[in-house]
């Protein structure tokens, strides 16, 4: 605590240790200003603004240098002292020392951004072979027009109408082509600000980047779709999505069973669009079934996996979107089978 004028009138024994000082009378009549972990911050400016105004500052930041160099973060608050008459003569301060949770938080942070970049590095390796199976229909069309275009001219059949239709439909293969690189670059591209967009939109996206996947495994997806229109990061909820449905498939592929099925639902309750993902992949075994959102966890083999998907796919959904993802097991009845699998369920508000 100090007078009006600055000077110290007293302190506690921790705010004595942690200036370096051993006794008391080593501050007393001293000023912030002859002290060298002080020099560089605005504590004595501050001190006079309370004073002159009669007013507190309460739970601010400071960073303190050390003679040593070492910095010091601070979380500092000050009120005016009064005398009987309502006067201000002088002021009182206390600080906490949260060096250590703001370095803590920092390197938390640092590790989320490390893991969202292997996410993304994952995703876009798994990305490339499904582009891969989505390009490859359409080269074997263009291939197979090309050649028939090359035999007629061989035979000196020259036909405007057949080559034009021909031409048309290679056009297509190639316009199918560069729509899938468009919503390839679009998938990686970081988004700055939320936008509305519909869902059912976004079941497109999904579907021209992986939907080659789900012919080639003979995988059935069966999807009802409501109109919902949202506000939020459209290529991340796309990341999302894509991330469960390659869990859903790689379960599934691992199970005898004798359909394939993949259901993608979309609807309203109450503030919120609901988005679930399940499968008839068996389920996730009970013991692992609360952890798989934990950094790291996989059950995949590490040539197949890091870990990293539905963990950086949950803080996706709570931290971007202010939304939540939950997982439960559940037997369902599809065409009078009964099923057992996983069952993903997102939730997200609408704006």
């Amino acid at each position: 605590w100090k007078d009006k004028n600055s000077p110290y009138l007293g302190a506690n024994k921790l705010f004595i240790k942690d200036f370096g000082l051993t006794d008391i009378h080593e501050l007393i009549g001293k000023k912030g200003s002859d002290f060298s972990k002080l020099k560089h911050t605005k504590s004595e400016e501050n001190d006079i603004t309370i004073m002159n105004n009669d007013c507190s500052k309460l739970n601010y930041v400071e960073t303190l240098t050390n003679d040593d160099g070492s910095q010091q973060i601070i979380n500092t608050s000050k009120v005016p002292l009064h005398d009987y008459l309502g006067e201000v003569t002088g002021i009182v301060g206390v600080y906490d020392d949260i060096t250590h949770q703001v370095n803590t938080q920092n390197e938390l942070k640092e590790k989320e951004y490390l893991m969202l970049h292997q996410s993304k590095l994952a995703a876009m390796g798994e990305m490339i072979g499904n582009i891969a199976h989505q390009w490859r229909q359409p080269l074997t069309i263009v291939s197979s027009l090309v050649m028939s275009m090359q035999l007629k001219l061989e035979m000196d059949m020259f036909d405007e109408k057949f080559f034009n239709k021909k031409l048309s439909s290679i056009n297509d293969s190639l316009q199918h082509m560069s729509k899938t690189i468009d919503d390839f670059r679009e998938f990686f591209k970081p988004q700055k600000e939320k936008k509305f967009f519909n869902l059912n939109y976004i079941y497109e996206k999904i579907n021209n980047l992986i939907g080659e996947e789900f012919k080639t495994k003979n995988i059935e997806i069966k999807t009802d779709l409501d109109d919902i229109e949202i506000k939020g990061f459209d290529n991340e909820l796309v990341q999302v999505l894509i991330n469960i449905i390659n869990n859903a498939i790689y379960a599934i592929e691992t199970q005898e069973v004798d359909r394939k099925l993949i259901f993608l639902s979309v609807y309203k309750r109450q503030n919120n669009a609901i988005i679930e993902i399940k499968d008839n992949g068996g389920g996730i075994n009970d013991d692992i079934i609360n952890k798989i959102f934990e950094p790291y966890f996989t059950t995949k083999h590490k040539s197949q996996g890091t870990g990293i998907g539905l963990y950086m796919s949950s803080q996706i959904i709570k931290k971007h979107m202010s939304g939540d993802m939950i997982v439960e097991n559940i037997m369902y009845e599809y065409e009078g089978v009964s099923y057992r699998g996983a069952k993903f369920m997102i939730t997200l508000p609408f704006s």
